[in-house]
């Protein structure tokens, strides 16, 4: 459902990206994972088409994002890390016009609204403006933002911080829903605990190239790492082989 080929980034002499190529299938969560600095921001900014490509392309349900972006934005979702809204709108109001954006018929709109305003626990405050919410009140928004126009591909950026237990257990059972339902998840993270516990793939990314990727025991496999290393240890593999051979 979506694709990366041999996506690459450059910005004046610096190369961001290097050849990034991998799938996310649909039903399935994949985790994208690297340090600082190692391009996952770029690689999110290019599959929302915020980033221009050198070379290389991306698909998205199908769509080609350079012949098509319309149709390939259609079905695209994204949960940021920081919370981005339109502070003189309320909950209800933004989460129309997302809706309206996306071309959400307004009774289709209405009959999503009071399931997604209970699951976040955002009914009392439908009226409201986010100028005075918590983070992650704000995050909440976005999220429901994301969620209500029922999308194919869900790009989630470090969707955690701020959330509270209750919201980050919600978030994860959502995320899943997603897939169950055909779709498919993008997920960056540095916390990879929760990404081994929710992904079904993972790309191991560094200095803007991909190390490895595959499920846990594919990565498992081809780093030689143990056959049941945790993900934060086949990680450390793939960065310690990085510098053995750079």
């Amino acid at each position: 459902m979506l694709e990366l080929r041999q996506a690459t980034v450059t910005v004046g002499p610096k190369r961001i990206l290097r050849d990034v190529s991998f799938k996310v299938s649909s039903g399935s969560v994949h985790g994208l994972i690297g340090r600082n600095g190692a391009g996952k921001s770029t690689t999110v900014k290019a599959i929302l088409g915020l980033q221009p490509l050198s070379s290389g392309e991306i698909y998205v349900v199908g769509h080609m994002l350079s012949k098509d972006p319309a149709a390939y934005k259609r079905p695209l979702g994204y949960i940021p890390e920081l919370p981005m809204l339109y502070q003189g709108l309320t909950v209800v109001e933004y989460l129309q016009f997302t809706a309206m954006a996306y071309g959400v018929p307004e009774t289709v709109f209405h009959e999503r609204l009071p399931a997604l305003l209970d699951r976040f626990e955002m009914a009392p405050y439908v009226n409201e403006m986010p100028t005075r919410f918590s983070k992650g009140m704000r995050q909440k928004m976005n999220v429901m933002a994301a969620l209500i126009h029922d999308a194919q591909v869900l790009v989630v950026d470090e969707p955690f911080i701020g959330l509270d237990p209750v919201g980050i257990r919600t978030l994860k059972e959502d995320l899943h829903e997603v897939a169950k339902g055909g779709g498919c998840v993008l997920l960056t993270t540095h916390a990879l605990d929760i990404a081994e516990s929710m992904c079904d793939a993972f790309t191991v990314l560094d200095a803007g190239v991909v190390l490895a990727s595959g499920s846990l025991s594919d990565l498992r496999t081809s780093l030689g790492t143990d056959p049941e290393a945790s993900l934060e240890d086949v990680y450390m593999s793939a960065l310690t082989k990085r510098v053995a051979t750079a």
